[in-house]
């Protein structure tokens, strides 16, 4: 969850709770007890639709706001015999701290009922509701405007931030108020989010009094009955954080360029000092005119095989390096992941391992700009680091004599040597998962499996595999990378891609329409 959010929610004087994935009622506060009259343990992990059966599930603004990644406001009438109110809240999809997506859900009580009331009364009286009380902050900026861009409420620490005064600005357009300060043409972000229907959370660098000033800002339409009314804006001055972090970030680059290269030099050291022992003996032999081929032979063997080493390492440090910029293409999903499939299967015949996989029917439609050189990498550096660590296995239990060697196709396990890949999409994102049922990977590794230099082969690797592998989907693609490990499901990596915009638009609306469409949580539930 976005820190400016958690910073919200904390100081918001009305009733929070979270709904996860699930629709289980994961978080909440006093207030939302005390409006609804219900225990901890009543909540606690409780469907949130066991416990309000009135609020129907299907039509749900808390569904809408799951399942369509949309923020929401709605105004409910409870009547329930021992509480009767109204209740006005907004629904806010976000990533949860465990990784799933969930919705947050910020209310205010109300003694007004509005059931027999039109739909513009009860979008008004939304709308006036938010802009009364929405707004209180110790820290953050936060500004309301209605579907025109006026200003309806602003709080003083936005005032203080801007050295404005309220009744200056009240009823004005917020282009216009910015104009004024600015001293240029800025679109207000509330204007975005209206158009778009959807929250915004980026980064924003204002210059005025002679002052460079970065701020951290959410904006999110007030929508009410699929109509959009308003919106809020949440802002935090963050100019000392980022001069923090840039500092920060030097020193880090410093300290990242010190640490590569004493890695380098000790990934480096052993076969060079290979290869010198190798010369030194070759030349000790033939000073001492002992020529015997065959030693002389096994001498060159290990000065090539030193060198290789040496060659291998380089060549994948220098990939890192040159790794800056993506080159993009429209691609199609499906044939990029049926080429993956096509390369890796006569590697799997060869090495006695079954290859399954499974690529949703909805891909076949799905083209994402990405590079798929680089995607192509990543998938097969995992696969042959799979492929690799079952064939590890399965000579350690045939030097064991635990299996024998008629039995070259099964896994540590003592079950069939299997690979698994799958791949699926959500209104947000594409997944793709590759599993292998072998040995799980060691604890001692696991908190930097990623890091330069860390490698599941032990000695027989260069250790920057996986390196390239999050380089290439965290910081290339804005996607994530992560893994499970355990004895049962052996080691499964998950890839993360977001989907563009339009894209995901469209397939959303599509998937609905061919019920083909996938819950989250249904995906979501291995991040470690």
């Amino acid at each position: 969850m976005d820190d400016i959010l958690k910073t919200f929610i904390d100081q918001f004087s009305g009733a929070v709770n979270i709904v996860n994935s699930n629709k289980e009622i994961s978080i909440f506060n006093k207030k939302f007890c005390e409006y609804f009259q219900l225990s901890v343990d009543e909540l606690k992990g409780k469907k949130v639709f066991d416990i309000f059966p009135e609020c129907e599930e299907e039509y749900s603004p808390i569904t809408y706001a799951l399942e369509s990644g949309k923020p929401i406001s709605n105004y409910k009438y409870f009547n329930r015999g021992k509480y009767k109110f109204g209740y006005v809240c907004c629904n806010i999809p976000t990533i949860l701290n465990d990784g799933q997506y969930g919705v947050v859900s910020l209310g205010f009580k109300s003694n007004k009922s509005l059931g027999l009331m039109t739909c513009q009364t009860k979008k008004e009286y939304v709308l006036e509701t938010i802009k009364k009380r929405f707004i209180d902050s110790d820290t953050l900026m936060v500004s309301v405007v209605d579907k025109e861009g006026k200003i309806l409420n602003i709080n003083s620490i936005a005032l203080k931030q801007f050295n404005l005064k309220k009744n200056e600005v009240l009823g004005k357009s917020m282009t216009k108020v910015l104009h004024n300060k600015l001293g240029k043409n800025i679109k207000p972000l509330e204007l975005n989010v209206m158009k778009e229907k959807e929250m915004i959370h980026t980064q924003k660098l204002f210059e005025f009094e002679k002052k460079k000033k970065y701020f951290d800002m959410i904006a999110l339409p007030i929508i009410v009955e699929q109509e959009v009314i308003g919106a809020i804006c949440l802002s935090i001055d963050n100019t000392e954080k980022m001069r923090l972090n840039k500092y920060l970030e030097r020193s880090e680059k410093i300290k990242n360029a010190g640490e590569m290269a004493f890695r380098i030099i000790h990934e480096i050291r052993n076969p060079l000092q290979l290869v010198k022992a190798s010369a030194q003996l070759g030349k000790n032999t033939i000073e001492n005119k002992e020529i015997n081929l065959s030693k002389l032979e096994q001498y060159y063997h290990k000065i090539d095989q030193g060198i290789e080493e040496v060659m291998n390492v380089l060549d994948e440090v220098l990939k890192l390096s040159k790794m800056e910029k993506p080159n993009l293409k429209v691609v199609k999903m499906n044939d990029l992941l049926t080429e993956v499939k096509d390369l890796i299967a006569y590697y799997c015949v060869e090495n006695n391992i079954r290859l399954k996989v499974n690529i949703e029917q909805e891909l076949k439609g799905l083209n994402l700009e990405l590079d798929p050189k680089l995607i192509k990498e990543a998938i097969l550096n995992v696969i042959q680091n799979a492929i690799e660590q079952l064939e590890v296995c399965r000579v350690q239990k045939m030097q064991s004599n635990e299996i024998d060697a008629g039995q070259a196709d099964v896994c540590c396990k003592g079950c069939q040597c299997e690979i698994t890949i799958r791949s699926w999409i959500n209104q947000r994102n594409l997944y793709i998962t590759i599993n292998n049922n072998g040995p799980v990977i060691s604890r001692e590794i696991r908190e930097t499996l990623f890091d330069v230099f860390t490698s599941t082969k032990g000695q027989n690797g260069t250790g920057l595999g996986l390196s390239i592998v999050h380089h290439i989907i965290h910081h290339l693609h804005h996607g994530k990378v992560w893994f499970n490990s355990n004895f049962e499901e052996g080691t499964t990596f998950y890839f993360e891609l977001p989907l563009q915009k339009k894209e995901s638009a469209q397939l959303y609306s599509s998937l609905i329409d061919t019920g083909l469409y996938y819950k989250r949580d249904k995906q979501i539930n291995c991040m470690t």
